[in-house]
Formats: C-alpha cells, sequence, structure tokens
C-alpha cells in the first residue's frame, strides 16, 4: 500500500464512483481504488471538447483497468462558439 493511502483499503467489494477523464490523474486514482478493492463506476464528461481523445482514453482505460461500468454524461452546457 502507498503510505498515506491505507484509508482507500475500505473497498471490500463496495461500490464507488470515480469521474474519469481519461488523463493521468483520473486514471490513477481509478486504478488506485480498483487495487484496493472497491467496486468502481467510470463516470466521464462530454461538454464539448475539440477533441474527443480524452473520451476515447477514458473509455480504454476504464476496459483495461476492470471498472464494473464506464458511462459517458453529455453536458447541454456548452460554450457558445464565438467564446474562448
Amino acid at each position: 500500500m502507498i503510505a498515506g493511502l491505507a484509508h482507500l483499503d475500505a473497498g471490500a467489494g463496495r461500490p464507488a464512483v470515480v469521474l474519469l477523464s481519461g488523463g493521468l490523474d483520473s486514471t490513477t486514482t481509478l486504478a488506485l481504488a480498483i487495487r484496493a478493492g472497491w467496486r468502481c463506476y467510470a463516470l466521464s464528461f462530454d461538454y464539448g471538447q475539440r477533441h474527443r481523445a480524452e473520451l476515447d482514453a477514458a473509455a480504454i482505460v476504464a476496459a483495461t483497468l476492470g471498472a464494473s461500468q464506464h458511462r459517458t454524461c453529455v453536458s447541454t452546457c456548452r460554450r457558445s462558439p464565438d467564446r474562448h
């Protein structure tokens, strides 16, 4: 167990929702939670990213690490095209 993260061992098959962007931080969080015994459900958000690479990576990470399910919520709150 990684020092300072002993409290994560409380999983024991209980469900947990992990927000998964497909980036390094959320991937690490999912991996640690699964390793600690949590039954993880990965949740991603499609907020109109310019590139789908993040969402594609999140799907691959969830499948590879063994998340129980992976869902993507599509946001209706999108940035207007004229704003940067």
